[in-house]
């Protein structure tokens, strides 16, 4: 697993290639097999950063759609790993956002089991992802009767996530987020505003590339709420 690892870390800097490569040495290892939890765990991850920087609708649902597909047969294999629960968890939050709040229903429910389940397990694990996805997750989802979204809850989890890991960026931009469904205009004005201060870095481009566009589209979403 540790060059599947090393690929899947290089990302970003042979996109897709590294986890193309990736990808195919995972499928290696589990041919002919019933399965083996940490190749499935990683099987999503991978395909949920095809889906997450792959251009076109179609190829990242399709991509997302597999991701959750491992993710839901990792946490069968692996119930207490935190991978396994966040990354099934994460890939449901990817994919819903590709088909749409009315189509993803059915993903509140285990998201938000397999999201806390991550979050029991280790609210600091990959740069306080846990924290990351339950905060964006409560204050995104509509409220009870139709979710179990919560502002205030996912403002407290997001604020978690930056105290953690303060120096990840996407924290940051969760945060806002969150600061604007709570109605605090103006933290989520600054915050989105040092997001889009932070210079490109030498490694990870294209997250921070992403950061920076969905810093710049909520900000826009404020300036039409005030």
């Amino acid at each position: 697993m540790d060059r599947i690892l090393k690929l899947i870390a290089e990302r970003e800097s042979d996109f897709p290639g590294a986890l193309l490569k990736a990808r195919d040495l995972l499928l290696e290892l589990n041919s002919g097999e019933v399965g083996d939890g940490e190749v499935l765990s990683a099987q999503a991850e991978v395909h949920y950063w095809l889906g997450i920087y792959t251009p076109g609708a179609e190829s990242r649902e399709k991509y997302l759609a597999q991701a959750v597909a491992y993710g839901k047969q990792a946490t069968a294999m692996l119930p207490d790993s935190v991978a396994a629960n966040f990354w099934f968890a994460a890939c449901m939050a990817a994919h819903g956002v590709v088909r749409g709040l009315m189509n993803s229903l059915p993903y509140l429910r285990p998201l938000e089991l397999h999201g806390n389940r991550a979050l029991e397990l280790d609210e600091a694990w990959f740069s306080a992802g846990p924290l990351r996805l339950m905060g964006r997750f409560y204050s995104r989802v509509p409220p009870w009767p139709v979710g179990p979204g919560d502002k205030k809850k996912g403002l407290a989890l997001a604020r978690r996530a930056v105290e953690l890991a303060p120096g990840h960026l996407y924290n940051t931009v969760v945060l806002a987020d969150a600061y604007l469904a709570a109605r605090y205009f103006d933290e989520a004005r600054e915050l989105l505003r040092s997001v889009l201060a932070v210079p490109e870095p030498r490694d990870f481009k294209l997250n921070h590339a992403r950061c920076q566009a969905e810093a710049r589209h909520i900000l826009e979403r404020l300036e039409q709420m005030v």
